[in-house]
Order: structure tokens, then C-alpha cells, then sequence
């Protein structure tokens, strides 16, 4: 790269200015493309072989990834320290996925550098004899995800499937190589769950000796949200079964107990219809609320309105009459004009595992 000539003739004004700039980024961005070939590879004094010894340091290892995403290898990585930022000195920077995967590393006790950005590049010494440097973020949990600490790779890799409860038909499979620190579950693709919404799926279900296996198994299908602050859990369907439009219930859980639950319907669409009330159509049945009141919210283009009514047996029987319609609408009434969705199969069988909870643990 030394060597790179550039021949042009500038001087001579044969091209404009306009292709004397393009060429001056060109020549750039090559140099740019060009400032490191790999990490640098470290060797003893004497020139013997190097010898990985992180003795009390934090050690990390390169934690897997999807197989659609691969393909980016690990990029949150630096040669060289960045003398300006990471955007300007490591945007070339990255370490191929295959040939790094499982590796371990440790972090060095060499201050770390924080750039204008927040990015902070912490000295790393890896176990290929190779020096880099790791970036992470002050505000973004994703950059830098990939280097997992050494205990946490050990705890999700050694992870053993078993059910969520004993007796239960789910299991709890593993540790999500998306989400981090997330768990899987057997009873679904699309959804993970903390630690800590398992822990209180098992607390909830041993709270009911005759019941809890079938309460375990059925709150691993929807969304778990445990709010620590209130010591409380929210269960709810999951949003991307419910993309638009919807009907849901609410479940509210303290101390193992159903202390609140909750019918929820929402509009959603462009435009405002300023929603009074709903009916529902479940096959040949039909129903028409009273006058309600919706809140209402709106971002970007789109509009929400919703109403949210204490699930009393009326509206619990109604909820049951559109899980298990074959053909199960909702219209919701504008002041001057009206919308209809009909529920999916996903939706409607949604709504029926919500409500055996429902009555599961409200015997």
C-alpha cells in the first residue's frame, strides 16, 4: 500500500474539478479500505510460542449467532485503537464468523477509551495469540452483544432441556442465540422469555397443585411480562399475533393469585373513527356493547383507539363465543361510520388459551 501511485495530471488541467475530487475520495477510501490487514499477533520477548493466560481478568468468548446473520461476522471490533473514533478508524474492521466462533478472549487491565459517540473499545487479548479491541455502547445493549461473558457462555451452553414444571408437556429448550439471555420454549418459535417471567411461570403454577401443569403449558403460548417494581405479572396475547386490530384479555397476577383481568378491544388504522362502541358476530350470534369510552393515540400515520372493561362472566362468555366461531368478526362503531376485522384462526385460538387461564385459576 506504500507503494500506491496514483498517476494523474492534475497539474496539466486535463480533467475537471469535478473528477479531481471524485478521484481524491476515490484515492481515500482505498487508503482507508487499506489501514489494517487482520489483528495484531502477539509473540514473547524471546520469540517463543504465546501463551494465553488471562489470570484474573474477565474473560469473554465469541458467542454464536444466527445463521442469517453469520454472514456479517463479528464486526464490533478494532485492530488498532481508534485515534479518532470508531467510525473513522474501524469501519473496516471484522474478524470472520467460522473462524472465530466459541473462541475466548480476555479483556486486559488497560484503561478503556471512550469516543465521542459513547462507544467504549476495551484491549483484548484472544486465544489465537491476537490482540483486538472490543467496542461496546453506552446506550445501544447490541453492540458489542456478541461477546458473551465466559460464565454466561458456559451457563447457556451447558443448558439442559427440561419442563417448565414437572409434568408439563413444555419444555424449556435452551438460550436464544437472537436474544440474549433469553430462554426458548417448546411450545413456540417467535417468542422467548426472561429468567425471570420463567421463574414466575413455575411460581404461578405451583400455586395450584391440581391445576399448574396445565397453567404452565398454556402461559408459555402467550406474552409473560413480569414487573418487578410491583411484584406483579401481566399476561397477555403476543403482539405480533395481533398486528393491527384486536381483541385480548388481560390478566393481572399477584401473589399467584388473578387479582384483575380485563377485556381489551383495539382499533387501529390511518384514519380517526372516534369509536363509541363495538358489536361482535360469532357465527349466528349476535352483540352490541353499550356506549363505552376509548382512549385514544396516534404516531406517525397511525391511530389507536381502544377500550379496556373488567372481564365480568358476560364478556368472559363472549370472548368464548368468538374463540370458538368459525367465523368471528368485531365492528367497531365511529361516530359516523363504522369498521369490521375478522379474527384469525391464530387470534381466536389465542383468545381461548387466555380465557382457560382465566378460569383455570379462577375456579
Amino acid at each position: 500500500m506504500d507503494n500506491l501511485i496514483l498517476k494523474t495530471s492534475f497539474d496539466k488541467g486535463i480533467f475537471p474539478m469535478s473528477t479531481k475530487i471524485s478521484l481524491i475520495a476515490l484515492l481515500a477510501s482505498v487508503l482507508v479500505a487499506c489501514k489494517s490487514t487482520g489483528p495484531e499477533k502477539l509473540t514473547t520477548i524471546d520469540g517463543s510460542n504465546f501463551n494465553y493466560d488471562p489470570k484474573e481478568n474477565s474473560e469473554f468468548v465469541f458467542g454464536e449467532v444466527a445463521s442469517t446473520l453469520q454472514k456479517y461476522a463479528y464486526s464490533d471490533i478494532c485492530f488498532e485503537l481508534p485515534k479518532r473514533s470508531v467510525a473513522n478508524d474501524c469501519m473496516n474492521d471484522q474478524l470472520a464468523y467460522e473462524n472465530y466462533v466459541g473462541k475466548r478472549g480476555y479483556y486486559t487491565e488497560k484503561e478503556p477509551l471512550v469516543d465521542y459517540s459513547g462507544y467504549v473499545i476495551k484491549e483484548a487479548i484472544l486465544e489465537t495469540g491476537e490482540r483486538i479491541y472490543i467496542v461496546k455502547s453506552n446506550e445501544y445493549d447490541h453492540v458489542g452483544d456478541n461477546f458473551i461473558a465466559l460464565e454466561d457462555y458456559k451457563k447457556y451452553s451447558q443448558f439442559q432441556p427440561k419442563p417448565i414444571v414437572p409434568g408439563a408437556n413444555v419444555n424449556v429448550i435452551g438460550y436464544s442465540n437472537i436474544s440474549k439471555g433469553q430462554l426458548k420454549v417448546s411450545s413456540q418459535d417467535g417468542h422467548t422469555f426472561s429468567e425471570k417471567e420463567i421463574k414466575a411461570i413455575k411460581k404461578i403454577a405451583s400455586s395450584y397443585p391440581e391445576r399448574g401443569t396445565r397453567i404452565a403449558d398454556l402461559l408459555t403460548t402467550l406474552k409473560v411480562d413480569y414487573d418487578d417494581f410491583e411484584k406483579r405479572t401481566i399476561v397477555t396475547g403476543l403482539p405480533y399475533n395481533n398486528p393491527d386490530s384486536f381483541v385480548t384479555i388481560r390478566i393481572i397476577i399477584s401473589d399467584d393469585i388473578v387479582i384483575n383481568s380485563f377485556l381489551v378491544v383495539h382499533y387501529e388504522a390511518d384514519n380517526w373513527l372516534f369509536v363509541e362502541r363495538f358489536s361482535i358476530a360469532a357465527d349466528e350470534f349476535r352483540w352490541k356493547s353499550p356506549a363505552l369510552q376509548f382512549s385514544r393515540d396516534h404516531s406517525a400515520g397511525t391511530i389507536w383507539e381502544w377500550n379496556t372493561s373488567r372481564l365480568d362472566n358476560e364478556n368472559l362468555s363472549l370472548v368464548s363465543k368468538l374463540a370458538n366461531a368459525s367465523n368471528a368478526r368485531v365492528r367497531f362503531h365511529g361516530k359516523k361510520y363504522y369498521n369490521d376485522f375478522e379474527l384469525s384462526k391464530t387470534q381466536k385460538e389465542e383468545l381461548a388459551k387466555l380465557a382457560e387461564v382465566v378460569r383455570l385459576m379462577n375456579p
